[in-house]
């Protein structure tokens, strides 16, 4: 006589599924919640890490800021190294400016051309803007053209910076010590934004705090002086070997 094979009912699969997940859920959550936390923070650390980045590469320009010196006489005034520019029908920002050919190869620096005096360095033009997204997106882009000058017969060069910019701002800024001694800087003034998940920013801000809306925002700041400036300002009567007279690669420039 053949013994019975003994099973498991549908019944009793359907209670040790349910066993099963009411066990698992608790640790699921727990996993889901920590690489939620985990994926936040590493998207705070890369933006972070982008503000420096932009900030170094706006710092490095600003520092090479240059203007063409008056052969006779005139005023050098600090405002006039970075043309400034607010669009007055959009949240478009840009500054343009001269600058120094420093550090490149000397044969890329000083014009060969010496039949009408002293080589002048071939200034670049180096231009920021911050514009809305084309696409429609919340936020800016900014953006950083630099055009050369035609004797180098190089193409300009154009690259997006970032595309999660929510403010830009460069002016310039005195700031006076209590022995009355008045210093010149740039003040620039940035803020980044982005979505916790990396989703595109809604196109009209959130009626929410940035942490109801998952939004991460970090504010950057900086003062840079140019070194052209400081040079002339700190030993205005020196002898300068490293300036011989500028030329512009936009002529009819400023």
């Amino acid at each position: 006589m053949k013994r019975r094979t003994q099973g498991v009912t549908l019944v009793e699969l359907m209670l040790a599924v349910l066993l099963m997940g009411l066990l698992l859920a608790p640790l699921f959550l727990t996993f889901h919640s920590s690489t939620r936390t985990s994926l936040r923070g590493v998207r705070q650390i890369d933006q972070v890490m982008e503000g420096q980045r932009l900030l170094k590469r706006l710092r490095e320009d600003l520092r090479a800021a240059c203007l063409v010196l008056p052969e006779q006489t005139g005023q050098v005034r600090f405002d006039d190294l970075v043309e400034i520019e607010t669009a007055t029908d959009s949240a478009a920002t840009s500054i343009s400016f001269l600058r120094f050919p420093l550090p490149v190869p000397v044969d890329k620096a000083i014009s060969a051309d010496r039949r009408s005096g002293p080589a002048p360095r071939l200034a670049s033009r180096v231009t920021y803007r911050a514009e809305p997204l084309p696409d429609g997106a919340g936020g800016l882009q900014l953006s950083r053209r630099e055009s050369f000058h035609p004797a180098l017969g190089l193409a300009p060069m154009e690259a997006i910076l970032t595309r999660n910019l929510n403010f830009f701002r460069v002016a310039p800024l005195t700031i006076t010590d209590s022995a009355g001694t008045s210093r010149k800087f740039f003040q620039i003034t940035m803020q980044l934004v982005s979505t916790r998940d990396g989703r595109p920013l809604p196109a009209t801000p959130p009626a929410g705090t940035p942490q109801q809306e998952g939004l991460l925002i970090a504010d950057f700041y900086d003062l840079v002086c140019p070194d052209f400036f400081a040079a002339l300002w700190r030993a205005p009567c020196q002898g300068r070997s490293w300036y011989s007279g500028l030329a512009r690669p936009d002529p009819e420039g400023r």
